[in-house]
């Protein structure tokens, strides 16, 4: 069952009342969160969203906490182009195979693009690309303006 509820409490009522699999997808906010889902017992996967968790280092962290624990992920962002797909590559090749439960390339759902050269799928699967960084060219016309400069 994948988040049955919109609430965590409702979804820990369901999870009592069932013995089937349970995923939960917006439940994993903070760290805090992640330990009461892991001594609550209540999801056999977890979704970790990079953006929703403010970026790579915490869901990281997260990720591991999980994997430290056993307990099976899912590394995708909220949503997001060739840019956002390669980061999600990279964070998924990371993750401990067996406890890898799936990933998304998220840039083919979407008909703007915001770089070259998207990380590569073959056979339902998405790889990272071995080549520095993140392998993206970043399409700077359709990434518009910066939101701010530091110098």
């Amino acid at each position: 069952i994948e988040q049955p509820c919109l609430t965590y409490e409702e979804c820990l009522h369901v999870r009592a009342r069932t013995n089937l699999s349970m995923k939960l997808d917006e439940s994993a906010t903070d760290q805090s969160m992640a330990e009461r889902i892991t001594q609550d017992l209540i999801a056999d996967v977890v979704c970790i969203k990079i953006s929703r968790l403010g970026g790579l280092t915490k869901a990281r962290r997260i990720r591991d906490y999980f994997v430290y624990h056993g307990i099976k992920v899912v590394c995708e962002d909220m949503w997001g182009a060739e840019i956002v797909s390669a980061a999600v590559s990279h964070f998924a090749a990371s993750t401990p195979a067996e406890l890898l439960f799936n990933t998304a390339d998220l840039h083919t759902y979407n008909a703007e693009s915001t770089g070259t050269s998207a990380p590569p799928t073959s056979g339902g699967r998405l790889f990272c690309s071995d080549a520095p960084g993140l392998a993206v060219e970043p399409d700077f016309e359709s990434l518009g303006d910066p939101v701010a400069v530091y110098e």
